[in-house]
């Protein structure tokens, strides 16, 4: 949130959804709204409600014109928020993702790129960092996740895709994503901060869901489930 702070070069309303966070996180984020640093916090003290319903929350008490969610391991660079509002006036663009990802365990193939001259069209990206226009979340959310993890965007995103809209990544990252965005960093089984000697997971080499395998990840009995629902979500 320092670097968000120092290099947001645009009024912005910055909305914190807590999801069942214990004790001390929830009494720092009211630091920070006392301290005027953050617009407003929104709180779930019960059981983990999961991404997608707190990201509807957020968005249901939003103002702005244009939607970002933001997930809470991410570095900002300079001016990215200007950047990422510039690319998400070209109406052609229905969801924007903030950087791009080609590590595990998520492989998104070179050849689903398509050059569109000021940004890259592509079928998927890792849903860390979006962006979008407030009206076209308002035509094809709200963001459900169907029971399956990291799953909060998919059906949004395919519905996006299904109204004639496409998903784009910028030429440059605007964001980087330190939990879940350099080579092997969201494997981490025991991490040193201090030293840098993290203990990894064995890496996985296949998605868990999202990507432009998603359709051979999702189960079977799921699958026209999740046609029907993007087909409902453009009519």
């Amino acid at each position: 949130m320092e670097s968000l702070w120092t290099n947001t070069d645009f009024p912005f309303q910055l909305i914190i959804c807590d999801d069942a966070s214990n004790a001390e996180t929830q009494e720092y984020i009211f630091d920070l709204v006392r301290a005027g640093k953050v617009s407003t916090a929104l709180f779930n003290t019960g059981h983990n409600m999961g991404i997608g319903i707190a990201f509807n929350r957020g968005a249901a008490i939003a103002r702005g014109k244009w939607l970002f969610k933001l997930d809470a391991d991410l570095i900002y660079e300079p001016q990215w928020l200007s950047q990422a509002i510039d690319l998400l006036s070209n109406q052609v663009i229905g969801c924007l993702g903030l950087f791009k990802y080609w590590h595990e365990p998520c492989h998104f193939d070179h050849e689903l790129i398509v050059d569109q001259g000021t940004y890259f069209e592509v079928q998927d990206f890792v849903g860390s960092a979006i962006g979008m226009r407030r009206e076209v979340y308002d035509q094809f959310g709200p963001w459900s996740e169907q029971g399956h993890a990291f799953a909060e965007d998919v059906l949004y995103k395919r519905a996006v895709q299904v109204g004639g809209l496409c998903m784009a990544l910028p030429k440059e990252d605007l964001v980087e994503n330190f939990g879940f965005g350099a080579n092997r960093s969201a494997l981490i089984r025991k991490a040193d901060w201090v030293g840098g000697n993290h203990e990894y997971n064995i890496p996985n080499t296949e998605p868990s869901l999202f990507g432009p395998g998603i359709e051979s990840q999702v189960r079977e009995e799921n699958r026209e489930n999740l046609d029907l629902l993007a087909v409902e979500r453009c009519l």
